[in-house]
């Protein structure tokens, strides 16, 4: 929540991609999907293969990211996103998902031999 509130500091457009770093996976048709399925709403969220929404993998109205930090003071980007009620996205099954992150060295390892 801090790093999206110092990021959101700087966006002069009206809708963000708010990404991880770490999904080898992702690609750009996967974004353009969550930003179609913003395009009525205040956001979209990936969702995984079991349905669990990827809070880091979103796409998002920025002034509706704006007024909700405006009243948050917890740290989970759960409690600050999902009252914005955003479409859940997912994609078809793939061997490589988009959702797919690397928070350990054996977690790359296994992305790379995906690759």
């Amino acid at each position: 929540v801090p790093a999206l509130r110092a990021g959101l500091a700087e966006v002069r457009a009206p809708r963000l991609a708010l990404l991880a770093a770490d999904l080898p996976f992702l690609r750009p048709a996967h974004v353009a999907a969550l930003l179609e399925a913003a395009a009525e709403r205040d956001g979209a969220v990936l969702v995984d293969g079991d349905g669990r929404e990827q809070w880091l993998a979103g796409c998002w109205r920025a002034g509706a990211l704006r007024t909700a930090l405006a009243g948050y003071d917890g740290a989970s980007l759960r409690g600050l996103l999902g009252p914005l009620d955003p479409v859940p996205v997912a994609l078809p099954p793939d061997a490589r998902p988009a959702w797919y992150d690397c928070d350990t060295p054996e977690q790359l390892a296994a992305a790379e031999r995906l690759l």
